[in-house]
């Protein structure tokens, strides 16, 4: 029985991280990774009460307890922002037990039709390939959104310092680094951003020398089969028209020109919007 609980609280821990994290992903919303932890954990155990309480009391049980863990992890969010987040999390919820269900039946049909005696490891495989399939499929909706105005007035702020500069929507772009959308900034406003920075670390790929948050390399492919390397670095902050923030943006340094727009110095990315 201890074996049992043991494995239903780390099993209902990862399902309740992957939601939270898929809706934060959903809405881009940013949060400290110990706040996710701790509604995970609260969900967790919470799991363990919820058999016990009946089947009406159950649902507000849950619905309550969904509320809670949101409010854990953004708990600075209007009121609007934090109901889209439960929403989408409620949402998910449903989607994912189904699923998971589903799944783990047709699974258990090995395991002479326990659920139960399904080793752990397959469960946590079937939770991550639901996770990734779903955000595969939210970003290809994303990318088929239309856009009406290709140009917008952007501030990027480093760790000191902040500039302000056109942008132009690629909807070519669709690069990401950990299913997070990469803009793409040329190397003079690199160096306005990052002024005791060299250049030549940069065309040399040299990231160790690179002070800039998070900086690694990012391979892409390109279309003649061929691969390239581009720097990429974790930009502060983001606003797009004084309306649009965001936090911790992965962010590529090129070194080509952009011909799309010859005032355009950053080009932005369509999955944030």
């Amino acid at each position: 029985m201890t074996i049992y609980v043991e494995q239903s609280l780390l099993e209902n821990f990862v399902i309740d991280f992957l939601l939270l994290k898929l809706s934060l992903l959903i809405f881009k919303y940013k949060t400290k990774k110990r706040k996710i932890f701790l509604a995970s954990f609260l969900g967790a155990l919470a799991s363990l009460i919820s058999p016990l309480i009946t089947s009406y009391l159950s649902v507000l049980f849950k619905l309550v307890l969904s509320l809670i863990m949101v409010l854990i992890i953004c708990p600075k969010l209007d009121i609007k922002k934090t109901f889209y987040l439960y929403l989408s999390f409620i949402s998910f919820t449903f989607l994912f037990g189904g699923a998971s269900y589903f799944l783990k039946t047709t699974v258990s049909t090995f395991y002479n039709n326990q659920i139960n005696n399904i080793p752990f490891f397959y469960i946590l495989l079937l939770c991550v390939l639901i996770f990734y399939t779903t955000i595969l499929i939210v970003q290809k909706i994303y990318t088929k959104k239309s856009f009406v105005n290709f140009e917008f007035n952007v501030t990027l702020f480093s760790e000191h310092t902040k500039i302000s500069t056109t942008a132009f929507l690629d909807s070519g772009n669709k690069l990401t680094d950990n299913f997070m959308p990469v803009i793409l900034i040329d190397s003079l406003t690199f160096l306005k951003l990052y002024p005791t920075e060299s250049l030549t670390n940069v065309l040399l790929k040299k990231t160790d020398k690179l002070s800039m948050q998070n900086t690694h390399i990012l391979k892409i492919s390109n279309i003649n089969n061929s691969y390239s390397n581009l720097v990429v670095f974790t930009l502060p902050k983001l606003i797009i028209e004084k309306d649009k923030e965001f936090c911790n943006i992965p962010c590529a340094i090129t070194l080509k020109k952009f011909n799309l727009n010859e005032e355009a110095s950053c080009l932005l990315n369509p999955l944030l919007f």
